[in-house]
């Protein structure tokens, strides 16, 4: 950031760029250090704060906000469920986000969005078009730092810990997170977490 804004501070020319480029890589390194702080605070055993909200409007709202980011994108929206369930509200935002932009980043062009409910538990299934992953990966994904391809860079292959926060957050939920294959062809993940009061 530091080096393209000392550039724009010698050439005008290049300051709209140069502005635009760090505010893009403002955003990734807030990204980070969230994500970190997320592993501190679940590392040092601090319980998050639970409340009763509904997730589908969490669902939705994550999903709005995706359109807004990578409109470039389809997404299906599947059916969505009423349901309400005492939850950390942004911890599972977070889950809903990172499984999100995970699709996006990996998809072709589409990816679909579904929440329901099934025998007292809440489901939310986000599959993709993309190339999917080898089911000898499949728990691998869910390790910090994790990055199946050693070729992508960091502007597509993320800092490998978007799919450890949420196995961890789905874990501090009593839930589970699996992968399969989607029927668009990519990957299939689907968060189950009981619904509680």
């Amino acid at each position: 950031i530091r080096a393209t804004l000392e550039l724009a501070d010698r050439d005008a020319a290049r300051a709209p760029q140069a502005i635009r480029d760090s505010i893009t890589q403002v955003d990734r390194i807030g990204a980070l250090i969230d994500d970190l702080l997320s592993l501190a605070r679940r590392d040092a055993g601090i319980a998050p704060p639970f409340q009763v909200s509904d997730i589908d409007d969490i669902v939705r709202g994550e999903v709005r906000e995706l359109s807004v980011r990578r409109p470039n994108v389809t997404v299906l929206r599947n059916r969505i469920e009423p349901v309400q369930s005492n939850v950390y509200r942004d911890g599972i935002a977070r889950v809903v986000r990172n499984l999100l932009d995970n699709a996006a980043t990996y998809c072709n062009s589409t990816l679909a969005v579904s929440l329901t409910v099934d025998d007292g538990h809440w489901v939310l299934s986000v599959d993709d078009d993309g190339p999917g992953i080898r089911a000898e990966d499949r728990e691998a994904v869910f390790q910090r730092f994790t990055r199946l391809d050693a070729s992508r860079s960091r502007d597509t292959g993320g800092s490998g810990l978007g799919l450890a926060i949420v196995a961890g957050t789905v874990a501090e939920h009593a839930g589970t997170i699996t992968i399969g294959q989607a029927t668009l062809g990519g990957a299939s993940f689907q968060v189950r977490v009981p619904i509680t009061r």
